[in-house]
């Protein structure tokens, strides 16, 4: 069942004119390519020749051809709005995807001395872009070379216009993305990952607090950092240790729960941790000595249903703070 969100939004992509100039050449990828995209300058046309790829005739024919030093490069586009907004509509009912447009003459001047072919499975409808060049060119299986992101423009269909690369949200980085939707970030150290940032959000299990209520402190990791939160409990209690004196003092003393949220493309990762403090006795005589400072322990545990787990990261707004991810995922976190 849709929400009144993804109602809403298919709503306007049905609306959407189809009819825009076709000086553009035009492109769909999914939303969490595009974040992937964002962490470089430039739209880079992709390695051909090795991995799974698409049997081009043109394509086959120059890899017969080829010397074991070159290299085939490759970049498609929609030849019309038409066309990307049809591909746009097909793919965005399965994961969330972005339409994009680059000028033509800039795609043109970006790849001077490429091919520029008609796609021979898109036959009228879409334009393959392709050269054989050096191993040496490949970067990380993409060309070194390619189109500045600057160039790139992102459709937004609340409003049907438009927007410039990096002012669109789609593109934002997570620390403006995950502070608007009220999470708060914090440094974190983790084995896997090494140090790098995190995001923590306090759901209350009551809209009002009484003294000692139980809550729950959300944590997720930036889209930046590798790794998991998985048995991470020392670089967690070190984060709690600095939360809980600090940005959360009032609650320091409440009956307190900490999930992890790890999503993936496939699925959300989920820990249930349980926060709890002993206070060791003062050594004899207790006069002469300080009393000891109270130790935090998180233990792991098992307590919220699926369906409790899938609501409690609802209303964290953390499933609009990363729009990225498949919306199906959200709904059975494991």
């Amino acid at each position: 069942m849709r929400t009144n969100a993804e109602a809403q939004f298919w709503r306007q992509i049905q609306d959407v004119d189809a009819e825009q100039p076709n000086d553009f050449f035009y492109r769909v990828d999914s939303l969490m390519g595009v974040r992937t995209i964002r962490r470089d300058t430039l739209l880079r046309p992709r390695r051909w020749d090795t991995g799974d790829r698409h049997p081009h005739v043109e394509l086959l024919a120059a890899d017969e051809r080829r010397a074991p030093h070159q290299a085939i490069y490759r970049l498609s586009f929609w030849r019309t709005f038409k066309d990307g907004l049809q591909d746009w509509r097909t793919r965005a009912s399965q994961h969330p995807m972005v339409l994009m447009r680059v000028p033509r003459g800039t795609v043109h001047r970006s790849l001077e001395g490429w091919t520029f072919a008609e796609d021979d499975h898109l036959v009228g409808r879409a334009e393959l872009i392709w050269k054989v060049g050096g191993v040496e060119e490949d970067s990380n299986d993409f060309h070194v070379g390619g189109v500045l992101l600057e160039h790139v423009e992102v459709f937004d269909a609340s409003t049907g216009r438009w927007e410039p690369w990096h002012a669109s949200s789609a593109t934002v980085a997570d620390s403006k993305r995950m502070t608007a939707s009220g999470w708060s970030p914090i440094a974190i150290d983790t084995r896997q990952g090494g140090a790098g940032m995190a995001y923590w959000h306090v759901v209350p299990e009551f809209a009002h607090r009484p003294a000692n209520c139980r809550y729950w402190c959300l944590i997720t990791l930036d889209e930046n950092m590798p790794g998991t939160l998985g048995g991470e409990n020392a670089a967690l209690t070190r984060v709690m240790w600095h939360l809980l004196p600090g940005p959360l003092r009032e609650l320091a003393h409440c009956l307190a729960g900490v999930m992890t949220v790890t999503p993936t493309r496939d699925r959300v990762w989920t820990e249930q941790l349980n926060v709890s403090w002993v206070q060791d006795k003062a050594p004899w005589p207790a006069f002469l000595r300080r009393t000891p400072e109270p130790r935090l322990f998180l233990e792991r545990r098992i307590q919220l249903s699926q369906e409790d787990v899938a609501r409690l990261i609802r209303e964290a707004g953390l499933v609009s703070a990363r729009p990225e991810y498949k919306r199906s995922i959200w709904n059975e976190p494991s």
